[in-house]
């Protein structure tokens, strides 16, 4: 890809005193101000690939602090990876990946807005109801509530 190819977005960070003290790096998908993201993850190793290995650093941030947009996706497929988990299940875990891998993004997808797709994973995986995913639902709060009030 040409330099003149890569496109990211640049937000300037000011403190009090409106002097730039960093800046969030951000993708961008083509001469935009905006952008619509569809893969965090692919968004956030653009961003990461174009601010280190194309651009380079000192071009992209001369001497300030730069940040970067991390899913938390992101950071679980690293730290999954490190846990010595079967693979099913690290597949499961870093990459929603196999049977495991599609019932944790129905279970992740409750938490979004947009009902359609939670109802057009529940299709697809065939193996539970919205009754059932919501009873889930209930009971993994339930769970985590108890976890929650036992840590110190």
């Amino acid at each position: 890809m040409a330099t003149q190819d890569i496109f990211l977005g640049r937000q300037p960070i000011l403190d009090r005193d409106q002097r730039i003290v960093a800046y969030e790096l951000l993708f961008r998908s083509g001469n935009t101000t905006g952008v619509t993201v569809t893969d965090d993850m692919q968004a956030t190793a653009s961003v990461i690939h174009h601010a280190f290995s194309e651009m380079g650093v000192q071009t992209v941030l001369d001497t300030q602090l730069g940040y970067i947009n991390v899913s938390a996706d992101m950071l679980l497929a690293d730290i999954v990876g490190e846990l010595g988990l079967s693979e099913r299940l690290t597949a499961a875990l870093a990459h929603r990946e196999g049977e495991m891998g599609r019932l944790l993004q129905l279970v992740k997808s409750v938490e979004q807005p947009d009902l359609s797709h939670t109802l057009s994973l529940l299709a697809r995986s065939g193996a539970l109801s919205l009754s059932d995913l919501t009873a889930a639902e209930i009971e993994a709060m339930s769970w985590a509530n108890q976890v929650a009030e036992a840590t110190p």
